[in-house]
């Protein structure tokens, strides 16, 4: 597989036609979580690609449909850790929203009509655990 540049080239170079709607990269740099818009005009279809960069650029690692826990490999403590995410259309007109997790909120900017919350580091048992929207 090739590299590529930046997380978003790397999320829609296999992806025909997808439009990046939002990026979330972690902190340090590493990894990225982008949310992209394969479908057509007026019929969304949303892909939640997960990217990593190495030495030669940023690489394609999973993708799904929907939000969730992704775990990375253990760093040989057996523990596994990955990104939590929660992604969603947003009411008509909204320019952010606000998440709820572990007790506190964060913003997260709508673009296209939807939104992006990706929490990084979370541990495995904390997989199950759902970040709540908060407000539209």
């Amino acid at each position: 597989m090739e590299s590529a540049r930046t997380p978003e080239e790397a999320a829609c170079g296999t992806r025909s036609g997808a439009t990046v709607i939002a990026v979330a990269e972690s902190p340090d740099g590493r990894r990225a979580v982008v949310l992209a818009d394969k479908g057509r005009p007026g019929d969304p279809y949303m892909l939640q690609v997960i990217c990593e960069r190495d030495a030669d650029g940023w690489h394609t690692v999973s993708d799904s449909n929907g939000h969730g826990w992704t775990a990375f490999p253990s760093k040989g403590d057996g523990m596994y850790r990955g990104v939590l995410t929660l992604w969603g259309e947003a009411h008509p007109g909204a320019e952010s929203v606000t998440v709820r997790w572990e007790g506190q909120t964060f913003s997260a900017f709508v673009t296209c009509g939807h939104y992006l919350f990706a929490a990084w580091d979370v541990p495995e048992d904390r997989s199950g655990d759902v970040p709540e929207l908060a407000s539209p």
